[in-house]
């Protein structure tokens, strides 16, 4: 029986009576004492030397073969474990406070004294909202490794040090306020209390999402290009001759934690991406980069969440209507510079012929379907060419509950090359009209990148310069959807330690 740190945290040990039988086989009681804390070392908690134990004295494992494991966890308030699965048949059963289950489908519950959830190996988090500690009871019995259409469920998310579960519960040595008195996210400037958040309503509370609108190209590319765009540790996959990079423009409105407000954003995902820094290894899309045109999301996206957001004037799309065909026109700038332009001509259709509603429709990864690997990279302050972060993120895709909430869905005319039964997917070669300008479709798609001067681009220049070198062999897919509903992302997770 172990229990985890929460040094600092207002709840008291825990007492083990242990019974057993002496040499008569008479019953008595074999130990009455408190349960010691599991200590951690400062490398374990990634943080400075502090006053650490020199030798970790937790087991390093999640459950015992063939046998059991008891443990009691403390979550301060605002605390999230990385999503994670073991290969265990779990009883967790709270003993005070509340606490959130969340799995990778998406479904939430919420657990409050004396419930208890059965964890069936299910790939799972816990999320403590409240601004009260809260301690958990669990049983964690040896199970057979789960296989669902031959594929086997291995354990995944949870490190060879248990105590890495819950990491904020290790912090308290050298930050004891930010357990007892920093409740929920916290950003620069620090002082201020709990900061305004995507993931973080003033009550503290998650927040509701309204619409988004989509606007995406996918362009078949040399491999070399994509390979040029990887960071160590990420390659293109061999299962695919030329990998694909989908650029997508999304319009968010009517944001609650924005108080209604919106901005656009242009991201470029990498499809068919390995990550090699984590085992086993997770294939996916990878976000190269994500321009947006408001402040604000791209302080808490790269703080939060790791994710690679840049600033650029992003203008609401130029849209018009002729014969039953709807044109938009999308423009990314910077400075007045305008160096990327997407043109397209699109036709309604019923929402089931969306590419959304028939993802195996993709024969490519794509952020929907697979889910978004990032590199969260934090540069040292005062130390050249070393970080305080580098490692793998990776954002599962929504959960496969129901199909999603498609309002609307645009495409190409089937007669410019489109799939009569998914019209948004199509194979044609481009028509380049100059480097990084290409024509689509007989015209109806249009996506241009044009490459600037420091003098024009003086913090996108190296950015643009690499997207606009991009060597295009074909379109795969062109479409416009309008969603009801958009993730705020509190799922992605770190999965290289």
């Amino acid at each position: 029986m172990t229990i985890q740190p929460a040094e600092g945290a207002p709840v008291g040990g825990i007492r083990r009576i242990v019974t057993g039988h002496d040499a008569k086989g008479v019953s008595i009681i074999d130990k009455d004492d408190e349960i010691e804390r599991l200590d951690c070392t400062p490398e374990h908690a990634h943080f400075a030397p502090g006053d650490g134990a020199k030798k970790p004295i937790f087991s390093g494992r999640s459950h015992n073969d063939n046998g059991s494991v008891v443990r009691f966890v403390d979550i301060p308030p605002g605390c999230c474990s990385p999503m994670h699965r073991t290969q265990t048949l779990d009883y967790g059963i709270v003993i005070f406070g509340e606490v959130e289950l969340e799995l990778d489908s998406g479904e939430k519950r919420t657990l409050r004294q004396s419930d208890t959830c059965v964890q069936r190996g299910t790939n799972h988090l816990w999320r403590n909202n409240t601004d009260q500690w809260t301690r958990i009871a669990f049983i964690l019995l040896s199970s057979k490794q789960i296989v669902i259409d031959g594929k086997q469920l291995s354990d995944h998310g949870f490190p060879a040090d248990p105590t890495q579960v819950f990491p904020q519960l290790l912090q308290s040595r050298l930050f004891s306020t930010m357990n007892t008195t920093r409740k929920g996210i916290h950003r620069a400037p620090i002082g201020f209390g709990p900061a305004p958040s995507p993931r973080q309503a003033p009550d503290g509370s998650r927040f509701d999402w309204s619409q988004a609108r989509t606007t995406t190209v996918v362009v078949e590319v040399e491999r070399e290009c994509v390979e040029a765009l990887l960071p160590p540790g990420y390659t293109v996959s061999d299962s695919v001759a030329h990998p694909t990079v989908l650029f997508e423009v999304m319009e968010l409105r009517n944001l609650p934690w924005l108080a209604g407000r919106g901005y656009n954003t242009l991201g470029v995902y990498l499809n068919d991406i390995v990550c090699n820094r984590v085992q086993p290894a997770i294939t996916a899309s990878y976000m190269a980069v994500l321009f947006e045109n408001f402040t604000d999301p791209i302080t808490t996206g790269r703080e939060e969440l790791g994710f690679p957001k840049v600033y650029a004037e992003i203008s609401n799309a130029i849209v018009s209507q002729k014969e039953g065909v709807e044109s938009r026109v999308h423009t990314l700038s910077w400075g007045g510079f305008e160096f990327l332009r997407l043109e397209l001509a699109l036709t309604a259709y019923a929402v089931q012929n969306s590419p959304a509603m028939m993802p195996d429709a993709r024969r490519y990864t794509h952020p929907t379907k697979d889910g978004i690997l990032h590199q969260r990279y934090v540069p040292a302050v005062g130390e050249l060419g070393k970080s305080d972060a580098d490692y793998a993120t990776f954002c599962p895709p929504p959960p496969p509950s129901g199909p999603p909430k498609v309002l609307e869905f645009k495409a190409p005319p089937v007669s410019c090359g489109g799939d009569e039964v998914c019209p948004a997917v199509v194979q044609v070669q481009p028509d380049q009209k100059a480097e990084g300008t290409h024509e689509f479709c007989e015209g109806a798609v249009k996506l241009s990148v044009k490459r600037g001067s420091f003098d024009q681009l003086p913090t996108l220049y190296n950015v643009v310069d690499a997207l606009a070198g991009l060597k295009v062999r074909a379109c795969r897919e062109v479409a416009m959807h309008t969603f009801q509903g958009a993730s705020d992302l509190a799922a992605n997770h770190r999965v290289e330690k």
